[in-house]
């Protein structure tokens, strides 16, 4: 039997993403400062975050540590459930290699976000995305009392 998988390796590209919004204002940013993936496949929590000198992978198989993990996220980190990506969507990257253009890339989300605030409220835009924790919400447009 053939396999119509055009990867040398197995990978499931359907599985559920969870992106990793990490706080902290810069110029370019007023609420986000990060932007990394995370995502549960075959048993093992893989977690992607591009950094200047490469793309960092960590992966947790036991159960116990991946929940612990996903409990340390949501309690320091805004996380946005999404998935699974886009299969109609085009590939094709172009730009700097940031990490909000390598967010969009595997999640194949055609976005024009530049900057991490973007990519949330480009994610929150689309049908499919489920905030996990409160600290999420978004306070935009509200006025200061």
């Amino acid at each position: 039997m053939q396999d119509n998988n055009p990867y040398p390796y197995p990978f499931d590209q359907s599985l559920i993403w969870h992106v990793v919004f990490h706080p902290g204002k810069r110029f370019w940013s007023r609420r986000f400062c990060h932007v990394s993936l995370a995502g549960y496949s075959n048993d093992t929590w893989l977690h992607l975050d591009l950094q200047r000198h490469g793309v960092n992978a960590a992966s947790i198989y036991h159960y116990d540590e991946v929940q612990a993990y996903l409990d340390f996220l949501l309690t320091h980190y805004t996380v946005v459930k999404f998935g699974p990506a886009h299969p109609a969507s085009s590939t094709a990257f172009l730009g700097p290699m940031t990490c909000v253009n390598f967010v969009k890339h595997m999640l194949r989300l055609r976005s024009s976000a530049l900057r991490p605030d973007g990519l949330f409220r480009d994610l929150l835009r689309i049908e499919g995305t489920e905030i996990l924790n409160e600290a999420a919400e978004t306070t935009e447009g509200r006025g200061n009392p």
